[in-house]
């Protein structure tokens, strides 16, 4: 093979991403020569990345490495499974070329790094301006409410729900009950965690089905519950409201009424601060759905009913950072729609966190929330983002205002009127608020006309009803800004019971 006349070594990169980048960008000045990249990405083929081209899919690697006189092989891929890599380190041995791997995912997030130079990893910590939040998973309450227990989990297939499945495996549940209606998702997930622990059942299911969703009560008797199935995208809502309620409103009183009428110990709703005074119909549902989960709260005393509320999740499916992490890594602009939106952000590792601890303090229809520090500027969110790819903000990425989205706040927020008395629990850096002193019994009524109408198709009504609930619902035509602070009055042994004076929900 002839080399050369720099005489320096011809890498190939697979896989076109982040990793792949920072490999390249670090080898620029070194005795390595990057020829280019291979990824399965169809979109990358034929693109430049770094200032190298995309040659092809891995399935290529064999002709990449004839035409382009090859001599090492980087796999870039730190999330892709053991399996893999080592199918593709075979096809390497054959061809006689030297192959080189990154750590594994968890190793660069944890600051670990190859040998092949100093990769800069974009770490979610960075992003979020803060450290992030742990906290103890080996106390006896959380052995106590999920060892060797059914766990059903809806939803298991998405960011928020197969984390979930990861962490309460640790627990040695007797059983875990994964529920989606999506099957790729659904299957990943079930694949994954059946390599380290057996007692796992996967069930398709729509939410929305409350006679197949009793079925599956039936056969595997749940005593724990976390309700994570949900339509997350306030655009997508905007559009399809009817989509919103019947999903997020229907779909969860089907199953914390299941949950109740079957003797389920413990059900946790997660939510999002998008609930609070909602300027969106998705934000609309899950206002309503808090308040579904804290009527029955009020009126079971065999099930613990709790809510988790937080703000956006780093690195969860389609969200702000991997959207822009996709626009960086083809070279595009960043698109943000509103130099001053802000947002509370937290990672997915921290997020189940809050939603496994709520699951064992939760005793009647509290709301939990993390404390996320500041909200953090999305424009603020992007430079970083941009920097920690070793790029430079307006020179090789510029950003883009495009304008705020139907439904779209500048602000989140994360109490709503009468929910002043946000205490800290045993844990310092998790917030309670006991469930409203409300009147419950018009609830069910206004619910049912609300599916009914959703059943109908009928947008305009939807949001009128949604109007008429005193939510705190507006149209998004006007910025409110309203800003609660959590108290931190530290309670040694804090009783979760409703707490004697607060205000009922009044007018937004």
């Amino acid at each position: 093979m002839t080399l050369p006349a720099t005489g320096r070594t011809r890498v190939l990169l697979v896989g076109a991403g982040e990793p792949g980048l920072h490999v390249r960008r670090e080898l620029r000045n070194s005795d390595f020569e990057v020829v280019g990249f291979i990824d399965d990405d169809k979109e990358l083929w034929g693109r430049r990345i770094g200032g190298s081209p995309v040659l092809g899919a891995i399935q290529d690697l064999e002709r990449v490495v004839q035409a382009c006189h090859v001599q090492e092989v980087v796999l870039c891929m730190p999330s892709a499974s053991k399996a893999e890599l080592q199918r593709v380190a075979a096809r390497c041995e054959r061809l006689s070329v030297k192959t080189s791997s990154l750590p594994r995912l968890d190793e660069v997030i944890s600051g670990q790094v190859s040998s092949l130079g100093q990769l800069r990893p974009v770490s979610m910590e960075a992003l979020l301006g803060r450290h992030s939040i742990t906290h103890p998973q080996d106390v006896p309450e959380l052995n106590r409410t999920y060892g060797g227990k059914r766990i059903l989990i809806t939803g298991a297939g998405g960011s928020i729900g197969s984390e979930l499945v990861r962490q309460l495996r640790r627990f040695q549940p007797s059983q875990l009950i994964l529920l989606d209606k999506d099957e790729n998702n659904l299957y990943e997930i079930t694949c994954e965690i059946r390599e380290e622990f057996e007692s796992v059942v996967e069930v398709i299911a729509d939410i929305r089905s409350r006679d197949v969703l009793e079925k599956v009560f039936r056969r595997y008797r749940p005593e724990v519950v976390f309700h994570a199935a949900a339509y997350k995208h306030v655009p997508l809502m905007e559009h399809y409201p009817a989509e919103a309620i019947l999903n997020n409103v229907m779909g969860t009183r089907h199953v914390a009424e299941l949950s109740r009428d079957w003797g389920v110990d413990v059900f946790v709703f997660v939510s999002t601060d998008k609930a609070v005074n909602p300027s969106n119909a998705m934000g609309a549902s899950k206002r309503v759905a808090e308040m579904i989960v804290q009527s029955l709260a009020s009126s079971c005393a065999t099930t613990r009913f709790c809510c988790v509320r937080f703000g956006n999740v780093l690195g969860s499916r389609a969200s702000v950072v991997p959207i822009f992490q996709r626009q960086i890594r083809q070279g595009k602009n960043i698109t943000v729609t509103h130099p001053d939106v802000m947002r509370y952000f937290m990672t997915i590792s921290e997020a189940v966190q809050l939603v496994i601890q709520a699951g064992s303090l939760g005793r009647r229809g509290e709301i939990f929330l993390l404390d996320m520090g500041d909200q953090v500027r999305i424009v603020d969110l992007a430079r970083s983002l941009i920097e920690l790819s070793g790029l430079i903000p307006e020179k090789d990425i510029s950003i883009e205002f495009t304008g705020l989205r139907p439904g779209e706040k500048l602000n989140e927020e994360l109490l709503i009127d009468g929910e002043q008395g946000a205490r800290s629990t045993k844990h310092p850096k998790i917030f309670v608020v006991s469930a409203l002193d409300r009147d419950w019994s018009h609830l069910g009524s206004a619910v049912a006309t609300l599916e009914a109408t959703a059943h109908a198709g009928d947008a305009a009504a939807i949001r009128g009803i949604l109007q008429s609930l005193n939510i705190g619902y507006y149209n998004g035509r006007h910025e409110k800004k309203i800003h609660k602070t959590l108290t931190r009055i530290e309670i040694p042994d804090p009783s979760l019971d409703a707490a004697a004076g607060l205000a009922r929900e009044g007018n937004a």
